[in-house]
C-alpha cells in the first residue's frame, strides 16, 4: 500500500519524537514524496531538483531506471544538504519502511550539519544548480550545444581534481586544485569558458565531501534508523516491513562493497568503544578512510562482508579497501606551476601510491584537456609498471615517453629526480 502525506507526517512524528530522545540532533527537513521514475532522475542529477543539460546525467538515469526494473536496486530516497534539507522519498513505500526511511533521512541531515567536511558547502545549492542551469543554457543557446557540451567534457575529465581538502580559501590556490588553476589561469580561453570551468568548480566542491564519506554517512543514518526503531513501539503490521528492509540494506553484496553494512559495522564499533562521544567523533572528524583505520580488524572485516573467505591475506584485504576508500579512490594530481606556462604545455604530476593510472581513459582524457581547456597540450608525468612516463598530448596526438629526467613524484609522496 502506498504511503500518503498524512501517513509521511506520521511516520515523522513518531520518528522525530523518539529521536529526540535519544539524542540524535534534529533540523529542518522538506519531505516530498515522488514516484520511481522521478527518484532516477533525481539520482542522475546527484539529487538536485534542477541542473544543467549533460548527456552523462541521461547515461545515470538509463543505469537506476534498469536497475529498478529488473530490481537489481532501489533508490527509497534521496536526502540534499541545504538549508533546510530536502528529502525526496518513494511514495510506493508501505508504513513500516515509511518509518525506517524516516529516521534514515534525520540521521543523514544531522551528519550533513555535523561533519567537519561540509562546514563550507553552501546551504543553497539547489537555488546555485538552478542558476548554474539558466547560465549553461543561456550559452549553449548562443555558441551552440554540441560546442558547449563537448566543453562541458572536457572539464568534467578535471572535476574530481579540485583539491583534497574540503575546505577552500580562494580557487585556484592549492597546486592539487587543477580544475581551479585552469578556470583561472587558462590561455587563449573566451570568458564564457572561464565562466564554464568555474560553475563546474563549484558543483564539484559541493559533491567531493560526500564522495570522503560515503560510507561514513551511510553507516551513520543505518546506526540511527537501527537505533530509533528500537525505541518505537511498531505497529503488527510495520514489524515485517522494517525488517524486511533493514535486511535488505545491509545484505552482503560481495564482490561490491555495501556502504550500509561496512558503514554500520564500523559506526557500532565506535559506539560499543566510546558511547555517544564515539558518535559525535563519527559524525564531525572521519572520513571513510579513517574510519576504517581505526575501527576496522578481521572479525569486523568478515561481519561487515568485505574479508569472504578464510583463505585470503587480512592486511593486505584491509590495504586493498583503503586504497578504494583513501581520497574517494581518486587520483591525486598535481599542477607544476613553474612549467606550466601560457603558450606552452600544462604539466600535470601524478602522486603515485602504489596503484598506475587507467592506461584505458588516460589518452581520451588527456585529448579532451588539449584540444579545449589548454592549446598548448598537457603533459602527465607518473610511474607505471615501475618505470617514470611522461604522457602527453599535443590535441593531435597521444605520446608516451620514458621520463628519464623528469621530476615525479614518489610512492610516499615526495618529489624525486631520475637521472
Amino acid at each position: 500500500m502506498a504511503i500518503n502525506k498524512r501517513d509521511m507526517g506520521e511516520a515523522l512524528d513518531r520518528v522525530a519524537e523518539a529521536a529526540a530522545k535519544l539524542g540524535l540532533p534534529l533540523y529542518a527537513t522538506h519531505f516530498e514524496l515522488v514516484d520511481g521514475h522521478t527518484l532516477s532522475q533525481l539520482a542522475a542529477y546527484g539529487g538536485m531538483p534542477s541542473r544543467y543539460r549533460h548527456w552523462s546525467f541521461g547515461k545515470l538515469y538509463g543505469h537506476y531506471q534498469a536497475a529498478y526494473h529488473f530490481r537489481r536496486s532501489r533508490i527509497y530516497e534521496l536526502v540534499v544538504n541545504h538549508e533546510p534539507a530536502y528529502a525526496f522519498v518513494d511514495r510506493s513505500l508501505d508504513l513500516g519502511s515509511c518509518l525506517v526511511v524516516a529516521a534514515h533521512v534525520l540521521a543523514h541531515v544531522a551528519y550533513f550539519r555535523s561533519h567537519a567536511a561540509f562546514e563550507a558547502t553552501s546551504r543553497d545549492e539547489v537555488g546555485v544548480m538552478a542558476e548554474h542551469r539558466r547560465i549553461l543554457e543561456r550559452y549553449s543557446r548562443r555558441f551552440g550545444r554540441r560546442q558547449v557540451e563537448k566543453f562541458i567534457d572536457a572539464g568534467l575529465v578535471l572535476a574530481d581534481f579540485t583539491a583534497e581538502s574540503p575546505r577552500m580559501r580562494n580557487i585556484g590556490e592549492s597546486q592539487d586544485d587543477v580544475l581551479g588553476f585552469l578556470a583561472t589561469s587558462a590561455p587563449h580561453l573566451h570568458p564564457w569558458q572561464l565562466h564554464v570551468l568555474r560553475v563546474l568548480h563549484q558543483e564539484a566542491r559541493y559533491f567531493w565531501p560526500q564522495q570522503l564519506t560515503k560510507v561514513g554517512n551511510e553507516g551513520y543514518a543505518t546506526f540511527w534508523h537501527r537505533r530509533i526503531l528500537h525505541a518505537l513501539d511498531p505497529r503488527p503490521e510495520e514489524i515485517i516491513a522494517i525488517a524486511r528492509l533493514n535486511a535488505e540494506l545491509v545484505q552482503v553484496t560481495s564482490p561490491q562493497l555495501n556502504p550500509y553494512r561496512l558503514g554500520y559495522v564500523l559506526v557500532n564499533a565506535a559506539y560499543e568503544q566510546e558511547g555517544d562521544q564515539g558518535l559525535i567523533r563519527v559524525a564531525r572528524d572521519f572520513s571513510d578512510a579513517t574510519l576504517v583505520r581505526e575501527y576496522l580488524d578481521e572479525p569486523r572485516a568478515r561481519l561487515a562482508g568485505v574479508l569472504p573467505g578464510k583463505d585470503r591475506s587480512w592486511s593486505k584485504a584491509k590495504q586493498r579497501l583503503l586504497d578504494d576508500l583513501d581520497h574517494a579512490g581518486i587520483p591525486r594530481l598535481r599542477v607544476d606551476r613553474q612549467r606550466s606556462r601560457p603558450k606552452g604545455i600544462l604539466h600535470l604530476k601524478h602522486q603515485h601510491t602504489g596503484r598506475d593510472l587507467d592506461m584505458h581513459m588516460l589518452p581520451h582524457a588527456l585529448s579532451l584537456i588539449a584540444e579545449e581547456l589548454w592549446p598548448g597540450g598537457v603533459a602527465l608525468t607518473t610511474l607505471y609498471r615501475n618505470t617514470w612516463h611522461r604522457f602527453c598530448h599535443d590535441g593531435r596526438e597521444f605520446r608516451d615517453e620514458v621520463a628519464n629526467d623528469s621530476v615525479g613524484l614518489a610512492m610516499d609522496g615526495k618529489e624525486v629526480r631520475n637521472d
